[in-house]
C-alpha cells in the first residue's frame, strides 16, 4: 500500500501523521521566502544553501561563500528560524512577545507564520554581526 493511503510505520502509527500538513509546507515557504524578500530589499548577496540539516541563507562576500546568517526547520508540531547566533533573539523579548523561543530558535506554528516585522528584527543584528553594512 503507498504511504499517505492508511500505510502504518514499523511501531503502528499512521504515517501520514509524520508528514506535515500542506498549510503548514506553504507558511514554512512564507516565512522563508519573507526572509529571502528581505535579504534582498537590504541588497545582499546570499545563496539560499542546506546547512545544518535545513534550508537557510548563506553571505556572498567577493564571489565567495561567507557565513550562513539564519536557517528555516520544520519539526512534527512547530517550525523554527534559526539565526545561527545565540545572542540575537534574547535582544528581541520584547518583539518576540508571546511566540515561544530558546536561546537559537524563534519557533511558530505552522499555521502562524513569523511576522515580517518580526523576521526583519531579527535578521538586521544577525547581518550586523555578520559585518553586513547596512544602510
Amino acid at each position: 500500500m503507498p504511504a499517505g493511503v492508511g500505510a502504518r510505520n514499523q511501531r503502528g502509527r499512521d504515517e501520514r501523521s509524520r508528514n506535515p500538513s500542506r498549510l503548514s509546507s506553504l507558511n514554512r515557504r512564507y516565512s522563508f521566502t519573507a526572509g529571502l524578500a528581505h535579504l534582498d530589499r537590504r541588497g545582499v548577496a546570499f545563496d539560499a544553501v542546506i546547512a545544518h540539516a535545513m534550508p537557510g541563507f548563506r553571505l556572498i562576500r567577493d564571489g565567495r561563500p561567507g557565513p550562513v546568517v539564519a536557517g528555516f526547520a520544520a519539526r512534527r508540531h512547530h517550525c523554527g528560524f534559526h539565526p545561527h547566533s545565540g545572542s540575537i533573539l534574547p535582544q528581541l523579548a520584547a518583539e518576540i512577545g508571546r511566540r515561544g523561543h530558546t536561546r537559537p530558535a524563534l519557533h511558530f506554528a505552522p499555521d502562524d507564520p513569523i511576522p515580517p516585522a518580526l523576521l526583519a528584527a531579527a535578521l538586521d543584528p544577525r547581518l550586523a554581526e555578520t559585518g553586513v553594512a547596512l544602510s
